[in-house]
Order: structure tokens, then C-alpha cells, then sequence
């Protein structure tokens, strides 16, 4: 039987804290569902219009194609060779079903593997997905926080904290990514690094910086703006998704209004506490649905709804995850037969 070794110890708290901080958002959704009458929700779930929530449900599917175009642009423009769309389609589906899995989808980040198997080192890769990312969450907060500011006339100072935490981190965003799109002194802040942890992760630092920023200027300035147009095209077929399920649900709300609040909880959503936004998005829909009149049981009822889109969504994801894997073991097995 293995024993635990003294470097093991000082692990544990930091993943019991981890643990407890994932639990959050669960623990508010079952906060809020003991809070509410069940048979309400059951009863608005089944009043539920099949054809337009099955219309709802394979928009997700359109919104992840015109994200894997955005990513598409950005790998091409670093890569060896042109990535096809529906390879890149695959990869995206995977990392959408990683993503799902884990708080504030840093399972995302698997896309850097995608993205090095197609000539991009480590750096270029890097900064393909966290450019991606910047840019998808720059545009959701723009349109959550002008949404929000837009209804904060009709509810007065109900909504000033939602409103807060998007023009904040909207804030905070604009300014890393314009210091790091305008910043031509990143030898500098390589330079730093060596003084602090020594010169091998310096000249490390240095070269990563180098690929990461270069892969970035690789992108011609029509290439940038197709992103951004692909983004926020994205983030409204998010919005009418939504929509078409309050209609399914018979939710009779103003659509600019549940747009403002879908967005606002794909904000509080990205926070570690949760995942696929279990209890987050939950607690958004029912407090701020609520100054639209919408009753608890109904917010629940739409949100569950979101939640079951997502995970068909997750599901088609995880077999392109395992076909990817499947297809990187049958090449590894091949080149290995091949060499011996």
C-alpha cells in the first residue's frame, strides 16, 4: 500500500479548497430548487414546444462552426498548411466538450495540442487560442455591459451589480489586450523574468513572447475584423437561441431584455465556481428575470432547459474528442510499424 510523502500534504488543502470552490455553484442550484415549487417547473417543461426547442438546440452547433471559422483564421495565418473548416470544426468540438468539463473552461486550452499538429510551435499555437478567447470574451462583455446599461433606466439600481461586473472586466480586458497588441518592449519584461527566476526561463520567456507576438501581427488587419464580426455574429446566434427557448417555454418576456440577462450570466458563468454554469446562470435568470416579471419556477424551467441544449451539445463534442484521440493513436501506431 502506498504512503502519502510529506511533499503530498500541503497538496491536500489546496485541493480540498479547489474541490469546495467547484461545489459553489451546485450548492446555489440546490439552494434555489428547494426554494421554488418543482411541480411548477415540471409543469413548464412539459408545456414545452418540441420543434422550437429542437430548432434551439442545433443552433449551438452554428454558432460553434462560425467560432471554429474565427479560430480557423487565426491558425492559418501561423500554420504550415491551411487548416480544412470541418478539421477545425472537430477540434473546436472537442474543446468545447473540455471545456464543458471543467470551471471556467480552461479545458479550452487543449486546442494548443490541436493547433501544434499542424506546424505551429508552442507560442504561435498559444497565442492563436488565447487570442481566440480574448476576443470572444472582449465582445460578450462590450454586449453584456451595453445591454445592461441600456435596461438599467427601467430598473433603477436592480441591475447596477450585473451592470458593474460586465463594464469592469470589459474594462480590464481592453487594456491588457491593447498593451499587448501595442507593447514592442516584451524583451523587457523577458528581461525581468531572468533577473527573478534566472536566465534559462528568461531567454524561455523571451522566445515564447517572440513566437506569441509574432503569430499575432501574422494576422492582416481584415483578418482581425473578420474576427471580431465572426464573434459578435456568434454571441447574437447565443442570444436568439435563448429566445427561441423562452418562446418554446410560452415565456413571454421583452427578447433585448432576456438577451441582456443570458449575457450577464455567460459572464458569471467564466468565474471557477461552476460547471457548464450550473447555479450561476440559475441564480441569474431568477433574480434578474424577476423585474420582467418572470416567475422563479419559469426562470428555472429556462435555464434547465439551456442547461439540456448544452450538454447535447458537450455530447457531440466528447465523440469528436474520442474520434481525435482514436485518429492521433492509429498514426502514432502506424509511424511506430513503419520505423521498426
Amino acid at each position: 500500500m502506498a504512503e502519502s510523502t510529506p511533499h503530498d500534504e500541503p497538496n491536500r488543502p489546496v485541493r480540498w479548497r479547489r474541490l469546495l470552490l467547484h461545489l459553489i455553484g451546485p450548492a446555489v442550484f440546490v439552494y434555489l430548487l428547494s426554494r421554488i415549487d418543482l411541480g411548477n417547473v415540471l409543469e413548464a417543461l412539459k408545456r414545452t414546444h418540441l420543434t422550437a426547442y429542437s430548432i434551439a438546440c442545433a443552433m449551438p452547433f452554428l454558432l460553434l462552426f462560425l467560432k471554429a471559422v474565427r479560430w480557423r483564421v487565426l491558425v492559418n495565418a501561423s500554420a504550415a498548411e491551411r487548416v480544412s473548416v470541418g478539421r477545425i470544426y472537430a477540434y473546436s468540438l472537442a474543446g468545447l466538450f473540455l471545456g464543458a468539463a471543467t470551471p471556467g473552461r480552461l479545458g479550452e486550452l487543449c486546442k494548443i495540442g490541436y493547433a501544434r499538429k499542424h506546424g505551429l510551435d508552442l507560442g504561435a499555437a498559444t497565442a492563436t487560442v488565447l487570442a481566440d478567447r480574448i476576443v470572444d470574451v472582449f465582445v460578450l462583455l462590450m454586449l453584456a455591459a451595453v445591454l445592461g446599461a441600456d435596461y438599467m433606466r427601467f430598473f433603477g439600481g436592480g441591475l447596477r451589480l450585473a451592470w458593474l461586473l460586465s463594464w469592469g472586466p470589459l474594462l480590464i480586458v481592453l487594456g491588457c489586450f491593447a498593451a499587448v497588441l501595442l507593447s514592442v518592449r516584451f524583451r523587457a519584461a523577458a528581461g525581468f523574468v531572468s533577473k527573478v527566476l534566472g536566465k534559462r526561463l528568461g531567454e524561455a520567456a523571451a522566445d515564447g513572447l517572440d513566437a506569441f507576438f509574432h503569430s499575432l501581427r501574422r494576422v492582416a488587419p481584415t483578418g482581425w475584423a473578420g474576427v471580431l464580426f465572426l464573434t459578435v455574429l456568434a454571441w447574437l446566434v447565443y442570444c436568439v437561441q435563448k429566445v427561441t427557448i423562452a418562446v418554446a417555454i410560452g415565456l413571454a418576456i421583452n427578447p433585448l431584455y432576456l438577451s441582456a440577462v443570458c449575457l450577464i450570466a455567460a459572464v458569471l458563468a467564466m468565474l471557477p465556481i461552476s460547471v457548464l454554469g450550473l447555479g450561476t446562470r440559475d441564480a441569474t435568470y431568477v433574480y434578474l428575470l424577476a423585474y420582467a416579471g418572470v416567475s422563479s419556477e419559469q426562470a428555472i424551467a429556462l435555464s434547465t432547459l439551456v442547461l439540456f441544449s448544452m450538454i447535447l451539445t458537450s455530447a457531440a463534442g466528447c465523440t469528436a474528442f474520442m474520434v481525435l484521440g482514436r485518429a492521433s493513436q492509429n498514426k502514432g501506431a502506424s509511424c511506430d510499424a513503419t520505423s521498426s
